[in-house]
């Protein structure tokens, strides 16, 4: 993971908050129109947090991989859905390398916590 210390959000649980009330359905509604053959439902989460949107896109048939700084998060995500492939990471590691490319990318609530969205390199979005 990139050496500048970002991983300060903590975590309570691994479930659900209350942004996802209103976020979770637009997200679900762009993803369904999107309409993709099943063997192409991959989805890489760029700041997973602790698990619960990559839980729920799991559970309606995505195959997720995602990465979030904080290794509280990290640690409450593969405790509560150690099936789900999620792992400590920044938007500022190369992602493409480590992970591969995916068909879709999400990040939701992710740059309000970034420190240099500037210095942010853009490949990490060319997947």
């Amino acid at each position: 993971m990139h050496t500048t210390e970002i991983s300060g959000y903590r975590y309570a649980d691994a479930g659900l908050n209350h942004s996802h009330d209103y976020l979770l359905p637009t997200v679900l509604h762009l993803l369904d129109g999107l309409a993709l053959p099943s063997d192409q439902r991959r989805l890489f989460e760029l700041g997973c947090g602790n698990g619960s949107v990559a839980h729920e896109l799991t559970r309606r048939g995505w195959e997720v991989t995602g990465v979030d700084p904080s290794a509280e998060g990290i640690v409450a995500a593969n405790t509560a859905y150690p099936e789900i492939k999620l792992y400590p990471g920044s938007a500022y590691d190369d992602l493409a390398t480590s992970y591969g490319r995916f068909p879709v990318v999400l990040s939701l609530e992710v740059v309000e916590h970034v420190y240099f969205p500037v210095s942010m390199p853009p490949p990490c979005f060319r997947w």
